[in-house]
């Protein structure tokens, strides 16, 4: 049973026929330690509601996954599903009883971390507040629970477009499809890069589609604010997941916006293949094909798929070498490929109408590689799967943070 901590408001909402699915309610955001608040409004969006059957549902299979009764985690919420992990983190789908709805809680593990990287944390969280856009996953509220940071987040059914493409599209998703779900991740994209921030970890699992074929961008746990004391600083850190990484972030070069743009080109691949380029590879031999070789393209004529040269033009501007020659996000958006994009309740007539329930797809393991060659006064921020259970008390403490790969696979 995890400690009751302070309670905590989730603000109510009515469902409206509107585009804008959010509106703004304050939260109150603690994070770092208990007790510790900061006021503001952050984004609103619908959760999942439950009729009085679906209740008793989902309880009676959280008693059966968790235990002998609920986990309480705060007044009012009860964690039902674990739905992904890292060795830091944990991800659960939650009920909040007063409303009988369901949120995503990120809970991650304080006691392993060193006081600078709670604050890091503490900014990161903030960030991912304070991000007002349908594209970018909003967080509602943050709170301390024993040594357990708790971060709520909408759950999005529709889970991960890694999770979506290994239940039911193993071989990739179709042009029109991909083009709908990359102009929603890209103008998400755009409003981070506008606002200052990068995301560093852009790919497939970190792209989470609602009920209504919204897509999202999720985990910020990489992102790195290029704002910091009014100036635009050139990061030279090495973090993210090596498939996906640009070459300058491999070098430890100065990266800039430009390095999402790279990681964008390869999702597109993913998305269109099935998997991310050099996906079978160790990750040192990611690092040596990413630099020594050409870049990734894209293959236009695929086992079950055929795909325009638009689309390769597409890919192929993201995947230059030379950072200063891939388009930024605005500009991306402009690219001819992007206008046969849909609206997005053709993701839900397309690819979410088949899927089973979150709960009841297959859950394979996937190996994940994560690299890290920061100095010992840096923090290193990237995502894998890693079961926590497998480590030991003789295991020292990581000097970097690692998430689940997706709030809601």
């Amino acid at each position: 049973m995890i400690t009751e901590s302070e309670p905590i408001a989730i603000p109510r909402h009515n469902r409206t026929a509107s585009c804008d699915r959010r509106t703004t309610a304050p939260f109150g955001l603690a994070v770092g330690s208990a007790g510790s608040a900061h006021s503001g409004s952050y984004l609103h969006q619908p959760a999942t509601s439950l009729n009085d059957y679906e209740l008793k549902g989902v309880i009676g299979k959280s008693r059966a996954f968790i235990g002998s009764s609920c986990s309480r985690v705060s007044s009012g919420f009860i964690l039902l599903l674990l739905v992904g992990y890292g060795s830091s983190a944990v991800v659960y789908s939650a009920l909040f009883l007063p409303q009988q709805r369901r949120f995503a809680i990120k809970m991650i593990d304080l006691d392993i971390f060193e006081r600078k990287q709670i604050d890091e944390l503490r900014r990161e969280t903030a960030l991912m507040a304070l991000s007002h856009h349908e594209n970018v996953l909003p967080v509602y509220t943050s709170f301390v629970s024993s040594s357990k940071l708790c971060i709520v987040t909408p759950y999005l059914s529709g889970g991960s477009c890694v999770d979506i493409m290994k239940t039911a599209f193993p071989d990739g998703l179709d042009e029109t499809c991909i083009a709908t779900i990359l102009k929603q991740a890209l103008e998400g994209l755009a409003y981070l890069h506008k606002n200052g921030h990068i995301h560093r970890d852009i790919k497939a699992g970190n792209l989470l589609m609602d009920e209504d074929g919204t897509i999202v961008l999720s985990d910020f746990g990489v992102s790195s604010s290029l704002i910091e004391t009014g100036e635009r600083n050139a990061r030279r850190t090495f973090v993210g997941t090596p498939c996906w990484m640009a070459p300058e972030v491999m070098e430890q070069a100065a990266q800039d916006y430009k390095v999402d743009i790279w990681s964008f080109g390869i999702t597109a691949i993913e998305l269109a293949t099935g998997q991310a380029p050099f996906a079978k590879l160790p990750p040192l031999k990611v690092l040596l094909m990413t630099l020594s070789n050409d870049p990734p393209t894209l293959p236009r004529e695929t086992s079950t798929h055929s795909y325009s040269r638009l689309f390769k033009e597409m890919v192929d501007a993201c995947l230059n070498k030379d950072p200063c020659k891939r388009p930024s996000a605005e500009k991306l958006l402009l690219h001819p490929f992007f206008k046969q994009a849909r609206k997005k309740d053709h993701l839900v007539k397309t690819i979410l109408v088949g899927l089973p329930p979150l709960e009841l797809r297959p859950r394979k393991k996937i190996q994940r590689h994560e690299i890290s060659l920061s100095t010992p006064t840096e923090d290193v921020w990237d995502f894998g799967d890693h079961d926590p259970k497998k480590d030991t008390a003789s295991s020292p403490p990581k000097r970097h943070i690692t998430f689940g790969e997706v709030v809601v696979r």
